[in-house]
């Protein structure tokens, strides 16, 4: 972060000379094969040779793009050339990172399976992974080096800025370094965390949903739709008919996946189908990027985009939500109010201008409305939970984390689709609008809808199916787990040295019969003993900073109330085991997201009860003998407290006894002493 930080503010302040070009460019790119060198692959084969082959193209590519990209604004002092720097990085990225990983593409990528055997190579998850770390690089340096310009050309124009000169000469480095810092300390994690580092290879998902986005879909008749709707439907229950071949078979499908709806089998609405997005879309974002200059063309552009957007969500609505037509509704007036509302106010500020800055208002009008529609249409999921199935279809439970993670991957999704032909069409646009062509011949100017409108649909035809591919349909669960347990103690039933051992393979016995299929487990472990001050330190960790979906423990009563009480703060869910069973523990009001492996004592007292009654026996012994953690005597007040009930079974305690077992602590010397002490008494149990 501080390494890009510096040199981010120097790129996009030298940006303007040769010199400083070379210069910048080459210390960013060094800096890049450094990192590069320092966090290559043990097992890589990328050699020395290929790092700096890449490293010379990479360097030379970035200089060749910003000194012909400056030449073509040259004596702008607008938006557009600041924006230069970030094409040259992006381009240095898609030709430094291929490069150096060239060998991954040839001979193919390792697969490897869960004990990390190598069981062979893929090419196409070469592929995948390349343009993976190639986007998350881009994305990375995007919202500051496009931002960081935006904010920096808007200052440069203040009358304050101007009438100082020392601002002019000095400033410029020092704002867009910090701005750089500021933009690089959230998006330098995000986007390393923006693809899992391990995946699991999922075949042909982009291939997928380039069939299922195929325009060509919408122009086939209703007769051939039904056919393929009875072909897929049948070879579902087991009906294939001998003259069906495996090219007819998978063709019929692709036609049933773009026609009808997933979860209720109904045709759905031409225009809200995925193989509607590309030509509707396109016709839309044209009319969004030319008519934004008039109050009238921004009203009508962003809500016939939201109706289409409207149109599309309630097409595509899950089978099993709940979000209501009133949902619907309301989340459409919110995102065409949004949308309409940031795209006049952006407006205002870049009033009588014809620069980049006022053609790229309808992507950010767009992406606002995004961020309105989307968790606003499934808001329920957040408060109710998401839905959570095994590998059969099963429900197994609700998860308002992983709604609110499928909510973002969607808006971020959504918002990548647009983002491509949003932004690139207008920098093109401009850059047409300035030659001397397009000023001496007025018919050009209505050209604009139509130019617009063919760039759009070129990078929709690739954007919209690998932006629905982006994020995987179907993922499984990450879940962190906070264990807080004792290690000093030597009792098998809670000490971690003793148990600890148990708990990956009852989770692998657990996967291997299918039971948490979906679910991957991530372990944090705390020795708190049954301390109260370590146990809150365990707490505060657990749940503000790892932030696990899960405690379990500690073992003991008193320190997990300390723990529940903090979970509670931060809505937290406990588990109890081991010495927890005190009746108080049950007390939803006090503990709500506490529950105990064990049934509490009271509970147990009162099944004791009923047993005396069912052998119709009254007199009772309770002997006991004291523990560690003085665990059986409050056990012993509750069964006293079940016993004692003068609603139930009447039950005389004959005998109430602490008993010190023999010298080595064993459960046979305890029942022989429990025995002995029966037979002086007429107990019945």
């Amino acid at each position: 972060m501080p390494g890009n930080m510096v040199i981010t503010g120097m790129l996009l302040s030298l940006y303007r000379t040769f010199p400083g070009v070379v210069f910048s460019h080459w210390i960013n790119q060094s800096f890049n094969a450094v990192v590069n060198y320092t966090n290559r692959s043990g097992n890589s084969k990328a050699t020395n040779e290929r790092l700096f082959l890449s490293y010379c193209c990479a360097t030379g590519g970035a200089m060749t793009a910003a000194l012909g990209l400056n030449r073509m604004v040259k004596n702008s002092h607008g938006l557009a050339a600041r924006l230069v720097p970030f094409a040259a990085i992006a381009l240095a990225n898609a030709i430094n990172i291929p490069m150096m990983r060239s060998n991954e593409v040839t001979e193919g990528m390792e697969l490897r399976d869960e004990n990390d055997e190598l069981v062979g190579r893929s090419r196409k998850m070469a592929v995948l992974s390349i343009a993976q770390v190639t986007l998350s690089r881009i994305a990375m340096a995007m919202p500051y080096m496009v931002m960081t310009p935006i904010v920096m050309n808007r200052i440069t124009r203040t009358a304050y800025y101007r009438t100082r000169p020392w601002m002019q000469k000095y400033s410029e480095i020092p704002i867009q370094t910090v701005l750089a810092g500021f933009g690089l300390y959230f998006t330098t994690p995000l986007c390393c965390a923006l693809f899992p580092q391990k995946s699991s290879v999922e075949a042909c998902r982009v291939r997928h949903f380039f069939s299922l986005t195929n325009p060509l879909t919408l122009l086939s008749s209703e007769e051939r739709q039904e056919r393929c709707r009875q072909i897929v439907t049948d070879y579902r229950k087991g009906k294939v008919s001998p003259l069906l071949t495996v090219d007819e078979l998978w063709d019929a499908k692709v036609l049933y996946d773009s026609t009808y709806h997933p979860d209720t089998g109904e045709k759905m609405f031409f225009l809200g189908r995925m193989s509607a997005q590309m030509p509707a879309n396109m016709l839309i974002n044209g009319m969004l990027l030319s008519l934004y200059r008039t109050f009238p063309g921004v009203v009508f552009s962003h809500f016939i985009n939201q109706s289409f957007n409207a149109v599309v969500n309630y097409t595509n609505r899950s089978g099993s939500v709940k979000a209501s037509d009133e949902r619907l509704l309301l989340s459409y007036c919110c995102a065409t109010g949004g949308a309409m509302s940031a795209a006049l106010a952006l407006n205002m500020m870049f009033k009588n201008r014809n620069s980049v800055a006022a053609r790229l208002v309808p992507f950010a009008a767009v992406a606002l409305a995004n961020a309105i529609n989307i968790p606003m249409v499934r808001s329920n999921e957040v408060t109710e939970g998401m839905e959570l199935r095994d590998e059969n279809g099963e429900l197994v439970g609700r998860s308002r984390q992983m709604a609110i993670l499928s909510i973002a991957q969607v808006t971020l999704s959504r918002i990548g689709m647009a983002m491509p032909d949003m932004v690139t069409t207008p920098i093109i646009m401009n850059r047409i609008t300035r030659t001397t062509f397009y000023r001496t011949h007025p018919w050009m100017r209505f050209t604009e809808y139509p130019i617009q409108t063919m760039f759009a649909g070129m990078a929709l035809l690739f954007t919209t199916p690998m932006c629905c591919a982006l994020f995987p349909q179907k993922t499984a669960i990450e879940i962190k787990v906070g264990i807080a347990a004792a290690q000093t103690t030597q009792s098998v039933s809670i000490g971690w040295s003793q148990c600890g051992g148990a708990v990956p393979l009852a989770i692998e016995r657990l996967k291997n019969n299918g039971f948490v299929a979906n679910f991957d487990f991530e372990y944090f472990v705390e020795y708190t003993e049954c301390d109260l001050s370590s146990t809150v330190r365990a707490a505060i960790k657990f749940t503000k900073e790892l932030k696990v979906d899960l405690i379990i423990g500690p073992p003991c009563a008193q320190a997990l109330r300390e723990m529940t009480v903090i979970a509670n703060i931060y809505e937290t869910p406990v588990l109890g085991w081991g010495f927890v069973s005190q009746s108080d523990l049950s007390d939803t009001s006090r503990f709500p997201y506490l529950a105990t492996v064990l049934p509490t004592s009271l509970s147990l007292g009162y099944v004791a009860a009923e047993l005396l009654e069912l052998f119709n026996w009254h007199k009772v012994a309770l002997v006991y003998y004291k523990n560690e953690l003085n665990y059986c005597a409050s056990v012993i007040e509750d069964v006293e407290t079940a016993f004692n009930d003068p609603s139930g079974w009447p039950i005389q305690i004959v005998l109430k006894e602490e008993v010190t077992p023999d010298a080595n602590g064993t459960v046979d010397g305890v029942l022989n002493t429990i025995k002995e002490r029966a037979r002086d008494q007429d107990i019945e149990l």
